[in-house]
């Protein structure tokens, strides 16, 4: 996975209000993140922004899914090793 807009507590806010971390925000989504596009992506789907931890620390952004924000994966590659 690219490095680039993966960074850890950072989170992803759709047109509608809608906040995920990286993992949560669904396959367009995430193979966009994969191919290092950002920090505004379109998708067939949705518009997406990435908001970088300290804006999400600041605001208090967290994912609806998980309730967290995107953190560290040991084995995926780009910033998680």
């Amino acid at each position: 996975m690219s490095a680039k807009y993966t960074a850890e507590g950072s989170v992803w806010i759709n047109e509608g209000g809608r906040i995920v971390c990286r993992d949560h925000g669904g396959s367009y989504l995430t193979a966009a993140i994969v191919k290092g596009k950002g920090p505004h992506i379109f998708t067939p789907l949705e518009d997406w922004l990435y908001h970088p931890p300290e804006v999400a620390e600041h605001y208090d952004f967290n994912c609806e899914d998980c309730g967290g924000r995107t953190t560290h994966r040991a084995g995926k590659g780009g910033d998680d090793e």
